[in-house]
């Protein structure tokens, strides 16, 4: 068995697809893909045990020293994309985008934002996203492949929601647009976007409960994309019982 050592590029794709009650991908769903991403950055949330021990008067330790486990509570989602695409912002916030009379999306609306988090009853918006990065690839002792980008490598955030888009200040610089979201572990345990998630790999689908999943995806099955379309959603692959 070879261990594929690799190098990243930046991220060259994103699609994502919101999620039903149950947050499980739904065959034929939208899928909104977009490009333009400059900057994708994901920092761990997690809460310290609490200290379960006691001390006498005189500041000594009582009994044993018990600690609680250090507990992983969610990822925090920021960065920066260079493109506009009102479309994928309203599915991820559950704004109103704004139609022509062809039904063409050519706007986006702001309005007060709601409450709630999470699967169930909540109302924000949940979707499930990928990220894919363009990557080298090699099995001689991780060296810089000579062909350069061959293969790509999807980060799979299998329930992702609280999305927030910063519209940029107009200005002669065009900034970037910021944005942040945070990603938790999901019920759902396909493969995710566009079912991209290798057949073969093992596990053969995204694990129960992973609040983020990397795997090396063929660059050829990546969407086209349309900013003025969205993809039907394949049925997705569901676990052997």
């Amino acid at each position: 068995m070879a261990n594929n050592c690799h190098l990243e590029n930046a991220p060259c794709l994103m699609a994502a697809v919101e999620l039903n009650a149950s947050c499980q991908i739904v065959a034929a769903a939208p899928v909104y893909t977009s490009e333009g991403m400059i900057t994708f950055t994901p920092e761990i949330e997690s809460e310290d045990g609490v200290d379960y021990s006691r001390l006498n008067w005189a500041g000594k330790r009582i009994g044993p020293a018990t600690t609680g486990e250090r507990a992983e509570k969610w990822w925090n989602l920021t960065g920066e994309i260079a493109t506009k695409d009102w479309a994928l912002f309203g599915m991820l916030t559950g704004n109103p985008v704004v139609l022509d009379g062809d039904g063409n999306v050519v706007g986006y609306e702001r309005p007060i934002q709601r409450g709630g988090v999470g699967c169930g009853t909540e109302r924000k918006p949940r979707a499930a996203l990928v990220i894919v990065t363009a990557a080298g690839i090699s099995d001689a002792g991780c060296t810089v492949p000579e062909s350069g980008a061959t293969e790509c490598v999807g980060q799979f955030w299998p329930l992702t929601t609280s999305w927030n888009i910063d519209l940029a200040e107009k200005s002669a610089d065009a900034p970037t647009i910021k944005f942040d979201a945070k990603a938790f572990g999901s019920p759902n345990r396909n493969a995710g976007v566009m079912n991209l998630w290798p057949s073969d790999a093992v596990p053969a689908f995204i694990s129960a409960n992973s609040a983020v999943s990397e795997a090396f995806v063929t660059c050829s099955a990546l969407p086209a994309i349309d900013c003025d379309a969205t993809l039907a959603h394949p049925a997705p692959r569901v676990p052997a019982p």
